[in-house]
């Protein structure tokens, strides 16, 4: 006989976090949230503040200590103000990836307790199914025992012993369908 093997208790949800369907949910909800930072850093002009060694930038140097700082700064920071809108539409873009990618993993999630309820359900039933299972052809063995034990008496005709082993073949193939 080969059983099905017994899932065994207390086995933490935390199992399912191994699920690929969720990881893949988690992974794009991980870059979903980089995204509107990648969006949000497009706020700031790029200009390096400190040196390799953590000394101040030359560039900054250069930029604060010439006489054109005010116009390289209005420059520098005309590009991000004028196209705040552009960014702003941006920002907006990724965090509704954003929540998308909550709501599709919240779903996925949901999802994977659903799956992993029906199947345990499906393998207590289709267990309690298979005990009936044999709880019938014991009864059908009993039923055949006594019905040939009758016939041999003289008290039921072939008929019956004929039937009672047709009821218990019947009960026996469907106990071996229904074995976990």
């Amino acid at each position: 006989d080969m059983l099905a093997p017994s899932v065994p208790g207390g086995l933490p949800s935390t199992l399912l976090e191994r699920r690929p369907d969720i990881l893949q949910a988690e992974q794009e909800l991980i870059a979903a949230n980089a995204d509107i930072g990648v969006a949000q850093s497009l706020y700031f002009p790029d200009l390096t503040i400190t040196g390799l060694l953590g000394s101040t930038s030359a560039a900054l140097s250069d930029f604060l200590g010439s006489g054109s700082a005010t116009g390289a700064l209005t420059a520098g920071l005309a590009g991000p103000v004028f196209s705040f809108g552009a960014i702003e539409g941006q920002v907006q873009a990724a965090e509704a990836r954003q929540r998308a990618a909550v709501a599709n993993y919240q779903r996925v999630v949901l999802n994977a307790f659903r799956e992993t309820n029906d199947a345990l359900m499906g393998t207590l039933k289709r267990r309690e199914e298979a005990a009936a299972q044999m709880r019938r052809v014991v009864s059908l063995r009993e039923y055949a025992r006594l019905s040939t034990l009758k016939f041999n008496n003289g008290y039921a005709d072939y008929l019956e012993v004929l039937y009672a082993q047709n009821e218990l073949f019947a009960a026996e193939l469907a106990g071996v369908r229904t074995q976990v």
